[in-house]
């Protein structure tokens, strides 16, 4: 993406947000409404927006939330949607960023590189790498909006792998070791893939892999506890919705439906946590309905050894995983 047209008119704001992902966008768009008096700029270290969802580009990559609830609250994602592509959420952030006039508050290619709180000038003085380093300014602000997420874009998991024993052996054999944030694994219909770990992204990314490669193994030290959840709306779940959307208007029904998950949410968690022994005869009863005849044999490799909800639930999309496991793709 371009350098932004639109820079800053001061190196001193109001507001600083680092980062232009989800948190970033959501932070300006309610700081330029609520308060359209105070000046302030997004400082993205990348070449455009979106963060994870611009970054990630391995198979199968999703939300793991129902995008009522993990879109922006005054642009709801599309109705009739639960669960949604990485593409289409770089899509919808992008639109949200047009739309309302964010990207003239981002300027890209600049790195926070430190920041410090001078107490008697009541300022922040942040320390900014522009073009990787090619040059370097300064920006202060009243006030800092840490939108960076949870990950290490630059380097995450790279000391990990390089510490695997053998690795030298397998690379020289031709093998190589992939990581999901920096995919670049070309042809793989010939290859042996080994998926280690079962998290979200093993839970997105196997039933992509399993039709590009020729065999694929997944290793888990503990399964996790997986609850499969439509990609859009059932047939039942259209028609319960539709009326209040003809009848209440498009608002109305996404408020009733952002309503409705997360009160789930909140009942599923509370079960699991209460009475996990249903919990987990609950969880089970969902997977034989998805594997039938295979749950028997599958059942030790999906039946985690903690009690739910003690790790993150991960959602299957569509029963995309365990249609996998079923069919033998994995």
């Amino acid at each position: 993406m371009a350098e932004n047209p639109y820079p800053i008119p001061s190196k001193r704001l109001d507001v600083v947000i680092i980062g232009a992902g989800l948190s970033g966008l959501g932070a300006a768009y309610r700081l330029q409404t609520e308060c359209p008096d105070h000046s302030y700029a997004i400082l993205e270290g990348r070449a455009s927006l979106g963060g994870t969802w611009d970054q990630f580009k391995y198979p199968g990559i999703r939300s793991d939330s129902p995008m009522i609830c993990f879109g922006f609250g005054f642009k709801p994602y599309k109705p009739y949607t639960h669960l949604a592509e990485g593409r289409e959420i770089l899509e919808y952030m992008r639109q949200v960023a047009e739309e309302n006039r964010l990207d003239r508050r981002i300027l890209y290619h600049r790195k926070v590189t430190s920041m410090s709180w001078d107490s008697t000038a009541r300022v922040w003085a942040l320390d900014v790498d522009v073009e990787n380093g090619a040059r370097r300014e300064r920006v202060e602000a009243s006030f800092v909006i840490a939108c960076t997420g949870y990950y290490e874009y630059e380097r995450a998991g790279v000391e990990e792998l390089a510490r695997f024993p053998g690795r030298e052996d397998f690379e020289a054999a031709g093998g190589r070791i992939l990581h999901p944030q920096f995919w670049q694994a070309g042809d793989l219909r010939d290859k042996t893939v080994v998926v280690v770990g079962s998290g979200a992204t093993a839970i997105s990314i196997v039933p992509s892999l399993a039709k590009q490669c020729r065999k694929l193994v997944m290793v888990q030290r503990s399964p996790t506890y997986i609850w499969c959840w439509p990609r859009s709306f059932s047939l039942a779940l259209t028609l319960l919705f539709a009326p209040l959307h003809l009848l209440l208007g498009l608002a109305a029904m996404q408020a009733i439906h952002r309503h409705s998950e997360i009160w789930f949410e909140i009942f599923l968690h509370t079960l699991c946590l209460k009475l996990p022994r249903m919990a987990r005869a609950i969880f089970a009863l969902a997977q034989w309905a998805h594997l039938g005849s295979s749950f028997a044999a599958l059942r030790p490799h999906l039946t985690p050894k903690y009690d739910p909800w003690t790790q993150r639930v991960c959602l299957d999309a569509d029963g995309d995983f365990l249609a996998t496991l079923r069919t033998g793709g994995a």
